[in-house]
């Protein structure tokens, strides 16, 4: 029998690209500032990011989004 050894690649995010963190920002400041008819963008958002939770839902993307609005 023959071993052969197989070099191996692994990869870790610490942190977050340059990029993904402004799209962010940019996103949670649209979302701040943005009011549409059934009210702020805001109100919005966090009742979307509630009924997901009450559903057993967790989206990290969104969850990380509201953690960059302002207080409200």
């Amino acid at each position: 029998m023959t071993t052969r050894m197989t070099p191996a690649v692994a990869m870790a995010a610490t942190a977050p690209s340059a990029p993904a963190v402004r799209v962010r920002t940019t996103s949670a400041a649209a979302i701040a500032a943005g009011h549409g008819q059934m009210g702020p963008n805001r109100d919005y958002l966090l009742n979307t990011l509630r009924h997901l939770r009450a559903m057993g839902v967790r989206d990290a993307g969104l969850d990380r989004i509201a953690g960059l609005l302002p207080a409200g």
